[in-house]
């Protein structure tokens, strides 16, 4: 759910991301001075920037959804942030201390709402302004490092963060979380940021390392928090993008809006994805029409897998016009 509320410049403006991955807190309600300000926030889910008071102490209260009233809060948190400042509040750690896998280092896992100040909302056409911080409870000190490119965060632990923005080529990226000790690369995610120049975002580890010593919670991903509430799923947009696109001129598909895509007869089944990873629509071949359909799809760049019956993947780009 995102709080869309225009900003205003002689406040504070801040944004919630829910990156609790306690199994009891998938859905959550938000109070802000014991007034409700988010119902039912999804677990690695985002509101858009809102406007606040500034330069004030506020008081954030975190209940179970449904709740009635502030008083069924079971964790809360106060801070201030100054006048037209920009800041992410992350709500991290878990509520269940006992029953899930202690921090390697040492480091608390219970319930935070840690802080990143000084957001900003965009950035040069071909950059993309990054923040990142590390929630996941289980996870051991780890250096995180932009393959060929730079590190981005030496010795991180949890809740460990950047604290100034970082400008970076909207381009696609290889993080790595190496061992300090013997620098060893234990775990690698692709990260595509081709399609968000100019703009801002906030990249944060999020799940769990061992999913069966945590309640079977979420696995281990990083995902990103646009300004407007939008997450992008690496993960998924990794499923789409590493795999193997056809090498010749019909990978790239042009057509205008509402118009099909005929394909051959050997095809058993095709799914549309837009470009932040998200499903927009199946199909399957009943043998009697063998085009895919763009009727009710918006205008922009999406990918079209197509499995053929040999189980085969081909994938192609779809430029669809007005």
């Amino acid at each position: 759910m995102n709080a869309s509320i225009i900003l205003k410049q002689k406040d504070a403006n801040i944004q919630i991301i829910h990156n609790s991955a306690d199994t009891s807190l998938r859905l959550i309600d938000i109070y802000l001075n014991d007034k409700i300000l988010i119902s039912s926030l999804s677990f690695r889910k985002a509101t858009s920037f809102f406007s606040t008071s500034s330069d004030t102490l506020l008081k954030l209260d975190l209940a179970r959804s449904p709740s009635n009233s502030s008083n069924e809060t079971i964790f809360s948190s106060s801070f201030i942030i100054e006048k037209g400042k920009n800041a992410v509040l992350l709500i991290q750690g878990v509520y269940d201390t006992i029953n899930y896998q202690p921090n390697p280092n040492g480091k608390s896992i219970s319930l935070s709402v840690d802080i990143l100040e000084n957001i900003n909302f965009s950035a040069k056409l071909n950059e993309i302004s990054i923040r990142i911080i590390n929630g996941c409870t289980d996870l051991k000190e780890t250096n995180l490092i932009a393959k060929d490119v730079a590190p981005l965060l030496i010795s991180m632990r949890l809740r460990s963060s950047i604290p100034k923005e970082i400008m970076m080529p909207a381009t696609e990226y290889d993080f790595i979380l190496v061992e300090p000790a013997s620098q060893t690369i234990f775990k690698e995610y692709k990260v595509n940021l081709t399609e968000f120049g100019g703009q801002s975002m906030v990249l944060f580890f999020s799940g769990f390392e061992n999913q069966q010593k945590n309640q079977n919670g979420k696995s281990l991903g990083i995902y990103g928090a646009k300004s407007d509430g939008t997450i992008i799923d690496f993960q998924n947009l990794t499923l789409i993008t590493e795999t193997e696109l056809i090498n010749s001129e019909s990978s790239i598909i042009n057509i205008t809006k509402g118009e099909s895509i005929p394909l051959n007869l050997d095809w058993k089944y095709s799914t549309v994805y837009d470009l932040l990873g998200n499903q927009i629509k199946t199909f399957q071949n009943n043998l009697t029409d063998s085009k895919i359909s763009f009727c009710n799809i918006q205008s922009g760049i999406y990918f079209l897998t197509v499995t053929n019956i040999n189980s085969k993947v081909k994938i192609y780009r779809v430029l669809v016009s007005e």
